[in-house]
């Protein structure tokens, strides 16, 4: 398999929808979705998709016979962990492509990672980070997860806020990574929740200026996965 078709995903405000949309997207092209996590994830509503098993076979059954299979370890009813590393790296081979979810958000729609987040495997080929718009103007205590390593309580969202999460959150993540790992240059930046047009053109003006001050490379999308609607699009996977 080629790295490019392992993914990571990072961020929050529909990390998990998003995961799902590219899985149906892959499936519609016949390749084979191989879903998993390096923290913490919920299990698919489809139980059937889902195996808490290691074993490739197990995993094989389901990816032949739905296309898209969810594996990791069942720590709660409906949560699961990741599996090891070497693990996760032989199952990714039974498949055409794969998801990572790699980042916790707390069911909020902005994130701020702490030092060891994401948890990106090594041999994966892409990065995206998302965030959510729909919490213009609220506060960042009640909004954004680990909100205190970048901002006070009281601090208004603005778009200030996506472009320092984004910038100074996860920029010093992929500026580290070493020159190996190949996600580091294969990065997307993702707002999602751009469920109007208002909404859509803020989304592209944060990244326009966010193109000006980064100091690596990156694409960019502005989504409203709700509304499945592409408001403007400089990436190339499946979203």
């Amino acid at each position: 398999m080629e790295s490019k078709n392992i993914i990571a995903f990072a961020g929050a405000g529909g990390k998990t929808s998003t995961i799902y949309a590219c899985a149906e997207k892959y499936l519609q092209k016949q390749k084979k979705v191989l879903i998993m996590t390096t923290t913490k994830m919920g299990t698919p509503r489809q139980k059937e998709l889902f195996t808490a098993s290691a074993d490739e076979t197990a995993v094989k059954d389901v990816l032949n016979r739905y296309g898209i299979c969810v594996t990791g370890r069942l720590v709660q009813p409906e949560k699961i962990s990741a599996w090891p590393d070497a693990v996760m790296r032989r199952l990714a081979r039974l498949a055409d492509v794969v998801l990572i979810e790699a980042d916790g958000a707390k069911m909020k729609s902005l994130k701020v990672p702490a030092d060891y987040e994401p948890v990106i495997p090594d041999w994966c080929g892409s990065l995206v980070v998302l965030l959510g718009l729909s919490k213009m103007g609220l506060l960042c205590g009640d909004e954004v997860h680990r909100y205190q390593l970048m901002f006070s309580q009281e601090e208004q969202i603005t778009p200030e806020t996506y472009e320092r999460i984004f910038l100074e959150g996860y920029g010093p993540k992929i500026c580290q990574a070493q020159d190996l790992a190949a996600w580091r240059r294969r990065c997307c930046f993702v707002l999602n929740q751009a469920d109007c047009k208002e909404q859509a053109e803020i989304g592209e003006h944060i990244f326009m200026k966010m193109k000006k001050k980064a100091d690596f490379p990156f694409s960019y999308c502005v989504i409203s996965l709700h509304k499945k609607i592409f408001w403007k699009a400089d990436y190339e996977y499946e979203l």
